[in-house]
């Protein structure tokens, strides 16, 4: 049997794991911009959210949220606070964040409790992520590598922005472009396994296609689980009910995360679009 692990909303969470042909997927909550936890679990994801990391969140804000978050879970994943628009902004906020493990103990006892997702915006800046997470790692705090799928994302210059020393991201929509998202996801992977040989990677808010290609691809073997909200948006036309495509309670949206999941696990892989920029 093949185990797959996903993280979902957690209202929407009413059975722990689904078996379908040679799959068990093991299904766990996961909460986001700002969400609080209704009850305790094992395993649970939390993620500031696009919003936040667009807007450019404190890493300070962003850590009160994950330290209220931790009461609810013996293990958590914790997205680690991100920038998807600008790439010095970004690795400030990742100097910032690791300064704060390095001089704070009780940051640094927290962190070590869990496991942190290191998300890997644009395509240029592959040796210092691997340096932040084996940094982490020798800290004693469990780090793995975000491939965005919602929406990833590849560095983009100019005249401008090089004369200033920046580095600007410009965001694919994986469910407009699911060929070109691949492709470039499959780059950063590729490139990180080069570097770092313990790397494991968390795929972030995958659709259909993407899910499909994570989880029959060899190639993606290294990763290790996913999340998704695409399954709350009809997976099937006769599935929405007064014209909503939206589901709209605990039982329907977990009926949904069904069809959603056996429509994904027979799909075929998505076979990457190469020479493309975006």
């Amino acid at each position: 049997m093949t185990e797959v692990t996903v993280f979902i909303r957690e209202s929407d969470v009413l059975a722990r794991f689904v078996k379908l042909n040679d799959y068990v997927i093991h299904v766990n909550p996961i909460v986001a911009n700002g969400e609080m936890p209704h009850r305790r679990w094992d395993v649970l994801l939390a993620d500031i959210g696009f919003k936040s990391a667009r807007e450019n969140l404190d890493v300070t804000q962003s850590l009160r949220y994950y330290f209220r978050v931790g009461r609810y879970c013996d293990k958590c994943m914790f997205v680690i606070p991100d920038n998807n628009q600008d790439g010095r902004e970004y690795a400030d906020k990742l100097y910032a964040f690791g300064e704060l493990i390095r001089k704070n103990d009780v940051i640094r006892d927290f962190a070590r409790k869990h496991t942190w997702i290191l998300p890997l915006h644009g395509t240029t800046m592959f040796i210092f992520y691997v340096t932040f997470c084996e940094e982490l790692r020798s800290m004693g705090i469990d780090c793995v590598y975000g491939l965005p799928s919602l929406r990833t994302t590849v560095s983009i210059y100019n005249l401008d922005l090089v004369e200033k020393g920046r580095v600007k991201f410009e965001l694919i929509d994986c469910s407009k472009k699911p060929e070109v998202c691949v492709y470039y996801n499959v780059l950063k992977y590729n490139e990180i396994i080069k570097m770092d040989k313990e790397a494991r990677f968390h795929a972030m808010g995958c659709n259909m296609n993407l899910f499909a290609t994570y989880v029959r691809n060899q190639l993606f073997s290294r990763v290790i689980s996913m999340d998704t909200m695409s399954y709350r948006r009809a997976p099937d036309n006769s599935l929405k009910t007064h014209g909503k495509y939206m589901c709209t309670d605990p039982k329907q949206c977990w009926d949904w995360f069904n069809v959603w999941i056996r429509k994904a696990i027979n799909r075929d892989p998505i076979v990457p679009r190469s020479h493309v920029l975006f």
